[in-house]
């Protein structure tokens, strides 16, 4: 690499200014170099940005499928919204691609639905976290039901139903006092 010196870094990456001299630090070559790779810097910014955004978008329009699609199930919900959410789903199935390069993975699509724990649950009493996990059980139970119960899966049922028992007791055992101790009546 005779007549390259090294010029600086930019986010950890070395750049060369080409005929960069030690008097000229930074001559109009070395000045090329910079700008292509604050370019390139920038174009990858602006990618994981766009990325991110489509990223939010989908997760976002695929919760409001899966919500109004639950609530269908259980007798309320808008399912004349389906096609209009399915299709924000495939739209920002489509922007997520032409950001990434790739479409969503498995794991992306599952955590934008998975049920997740609260910020908060840490700072309940361990009562408050022994409900919280018991209503949990028997949330995931219930889904399971709700899903066998569509699809004719009666041993997928029966796996639901043992879900839902175990977290009963948990939550009639704090049945006269709420989460954080008020003493309000659960129903």
């Amino acid at each position: 690499m005779a007549g390259m010196r090294s010029v600086g870094s930019l986010n950890g990456s070395r750049f060369s200014g080409g005929d960069c001299a030690e008097t000229r630090p930074f001559s109009s070559a070395c000045g090329r170099a910079f700008l292509v790779l604050v370019k390139v810097v920038s174009e990858k910014a602006e990618r994981e940005i766009a990325t991110y955004e489509a990223e939010r978008r989908l997760d976002g329009s695929l919760r409001a499928l899966a919500a109004n699609m639950l609530r269908v199930v259980r007798g309320a919900g808008r399912a004349y919204e389906f096609s209009g959410q399915m299709a924000d789903v495939l739209d920002a199935m489509q922007a997520y691609r032409d950001a990434a390069g790739v479409w969503p993975s498995d794991q992306q699509l599952s955590s934008a639905l998975r049920l997740r724990e609260p910020d908060y649950l840490e700072t309940l009493p361990e009562h408050g976290q022994d409900r919280f996990y018991a209503e949990r059980s028997i949330v995931r139970g219930a889904l399971q039901i709700a899903a066998s119960e569509l699809l004719g899966q009666q041993t997928q049922k029966a796996a639901g139903r043992g879900r839902v028992a175990p977290g009963a007791p948990g939550l009639r055992a704090r049945r006269g006092s709420d989460a954080c101790g008020s003493g309000a009546r659960v129903h």
